[in-house]
This record gives structure tokens, C-alpha cells and sequence, in this order.
């Protein structure tokens, strides 16, 4: 009986989510203490059949600069987020659908010894 259950859960699972593809590329350019860097990242979907009609693939870019001194080093990063999702607050109720656009930043400043 265990495994007759594990194999049906296993199923839906198969039933609710898809394969999908998910990407990320970046790089950085260093020019003597000067770091510039850049970079993107799409996320899919990752559910089988769209029944809300949103669109849930997330989109980030990412810029970076930094500076680095012998031991001593500072850096500025930037990442502007896009993606919808949808709340329900109530099991029978209707759902609010968000669009999130939402730009992150972190100032690091580090020192080696």
C-alpha cells in the first residue's frame, strides 16, 4: 500500500508541474581596482496548465561596482526583480493578483588581513 500511494503522489506531481528551463548569465569586468558587473536570470514556470491566467516566469537584472584596495574592498549591487503571482485568502474566495516590480540594492564594505 506505501508504494502504490508513493507512486500516486508522484503522479500528480507529475500531473501539476512541467520540465522547464531556467537561465542565468552573467559577467564582471575588472580594470586595475575597478569591478563593473552585469548580469540576468529568467525563471519559468513551473506549473503544467495555466488555469489562473498568470504568467509566472520571473525576470531579474543584476548591475554591480565595485572598487578593491590591497586589503580593502567596497561594492554597490542592484537587482531590478518583474514577476505576478495571485493570493487567496480564503479557500472558496477570490484571488488578488500582483504584479511585483521591486529594485533591491546591497552595500557591502570588506577587509582582508
Amino acid at each position: 500500500q506505501g508504494i502504490n500511494q508513493q507512486v500516486a503522489y508522484n503522479n500528480e506531481i507529475r500531473s501539476l508541474y512541467r520540465n522547464l528551463f531556467n537561465f542565468r548569465v552573467g559577467g564582471e569586468f575588472r580594470y586595475e581596482i575597478f569591478r563593473l558587473r552585469a548580469g540576468a536570470m529568467f525563471q519559468d514556470d513551473p506549473f503544467s496548465r495555466n488555469v489562473d491566467n498568470l504568467n509566472r516566469t520571473m525576470l531579474v537584472y543584476t548591475a554591480g561596482a565595485g572598487l578593491k584596495i590591497k586589503s580593502f574592498f567596497v561594492d554597490l549591487a542592484l537587482a531590478y526583480t518583474t514577476s505576478e503571482q495571485a493570493y487567496t485568502p480564503y479557500p472558496l474566495g477570490p484571488s488578488a493578483t500582483f504584479q511585483n516590480r521591486f529594485t533591491t540594492a546591497s552595500l557591502t564594505l570588506g577587509s582582508s588581513f
